[in-house]
């Protein structure tokens, strides 16, 4: 027999139960919210930074990049990709491009991302426009941009311009020779970090055919500019012993340009201005005529400087020059970077 105080109870307890299953149901809820925001993020993260494609905005021939170390997706298309296959999903499948908008199987593509080559390919439009009909010269390049590794599809003979034709050869074999940086990168040890940058500082003297190129870091405090490594072609002088420094306040307005700009870019020393007298008398001493140089950023931190030089003749620096230089010293910057994680030097 149940006792009136027993059945008083009856209802609280089913209220408490009740409360109890809301309370659940309440925060599974969430926690799917939570799972999906989580899931959303993971995506549609971007390792890529905005401006490591820069160098391809102004190439007359459509560039499509898509991410290869994550989810195959569609990480960049330039103005004239978007002209030719006017994409509106900034985050498409390599899977779901292969399938929708060019007539060659997915398989082939990854098989070209895991070779890791060049590649000449031949492809057709799916796409309902008027170039549906025609067939493309395409390459496929595996590029290198920081840390990350992107596949690279290049429509080579969609050209407005064929004057133009020749900035896309600069800029896939430029990336080629930082790829192999990269690759070379994640199969030395630590003690051998310094010698590849030496070796970044000779391919890139070599491929723009400067006279010196070199990398100085900074320590807070010292009040100097550190040489840390330098290459110079066979009939030019270097600058010094491997010790080598400089007052940091004797290129004071330099470096105040480049914490303003990002960059500086002297096509002639003699245009240099009056408040950059003292950067003038160096260079006219070490016979520079033309230069540039870009600062080497390590985490937010300007921790030092890629130079390159023209001794024998002055240098109209293009802007392919210049987005080309920013990809190397990004490169040199991981080296860097990851030389001093692992020594505690630089």
């Amino acid at each position: 027999m149940i006792k009136l105080k027993e059945l008083n109870d009856i209802p609280a307890s089913i209220n408490h139960i009740y409360n109890h299953n809301f309370d659940t149901r309440i925060l599974n809820l969430m926690l799917l919210f939570l799972f999906n925001v989580y899931i959303t993020f993971i995506k549609y993260k971007m390792p890529f930074k905005p401006d490591n494609f820069s160098a391809y905005d102004n190439i007359p021939v459509p560039v499509f990049v898509f991410d290869i170390n994550g989810l195959n997706r569609l990480v960049y298309q330039n103005s004239s990709a978007k002209e030719l296959l006017d994409i509106k999903d900034d985050h498409l499948s390599l899977k779901d491009f292969s399938e929708y908008f060019i007539d060659l199987p997915y398989e082939k593509i990854a098989e070209s991302a895991k070779k890791g080559i060049n590649r000449d390919i031949t492809v057709h439009l799916k796409k309902d426009s008027p170039e549906r009909l025609r067939s493309f010269n395409a390459k496929f390049t595996k590029g290198a941009f920081g840390n990350e590794e992107a596949l690279i599809l290049t429509f080579t003979d969609y050209i407005g311009d064929d004057s133009n034709s020749h900035i896309l050869d600069e800029v896939l074999s430029f990336r080629d020779l930082l790829y192999r940086i990269v690759e070379k990168n994640n199969s030395i040890s630590t003690n051998e970090v310094p010698e590849l940058i030496k070796e970044s500082l000779r391919l890139i003297g070599n491929f723009f055919k400067c006279d010196r190129t070199y990398v100085c870091t900074t320590k807070e405090g010292s009040g100097k500019l550190s040489k840390l490594a330098e290459w110079f072609s066979d009939d030019v002088n270097g600058y010094g012993g491997e010790n080598e420094s400089l007052e940091q306040a004797d290129v004071e307005w330099s470096m105040n340009k480049i914490f303003q700009e990002g960059i500086l870019i002297v096509n002639n020393i003699n245009d240099l201005p009056e408040e950059a007298d003292s950067e003038r008398r160096l260079m006219a001493e070490w016979n520079v005529r033309s230069y540039i140089i870009l600062p080497i950023i390590l985490g937010d931190k300007n921790k030092g400087y890629l130079g390159v030089e023209y001794v024998k003749q002055e240098k109209e620096w293009q802007l392919i020059d210049i987005n080309n230089l920013k990809f190397a010293a990004r490169n040199i910057a991981n080296l860097i970077l990851r030389y001093r994680n692992e020594t505690s030097l630089f």
